[in-house]
């Protein structure tokens, strides 16, 4: 399992704004599931499955996590190595 920010959201948009002073992004390179997929595919995973959340603008309440993503800041992928 690995979770990331994914690169076609907002969050990664204010996180790569915020880069110069927040060193903790300093050095973040920013994916999309599918680009992460692709590369983990290559080293023989298989089996993928997402969760997504912060798929809100402002964050008022902890959420849910949904399934896929396309929607939420945040993605956990899973996925098989056998």
């Amino acid at each position: 399992m690995l979770g990331i920010i994914d690169k076609n959201t907002v969050l990664r948009k204010k996180y790569e704004m915020e880069k110069s002073e927040n060193k903790f992004y300093r050095d973040a390179h920013f994916y999309s599931p599918q680009e992460i997929a692709e590369l983990i595919k290559q080293a023989g995973f298989h089996h993928f499955s997402y969760l997504q959340t912060l798929t809100k603008s402002k964050v008022i309440e902890i959420e849910q996590p949904q399934q896929g993503f396309g929607k939420g800041s945040f993605v956990v992928m899973k996925a098989i190595n056998n």
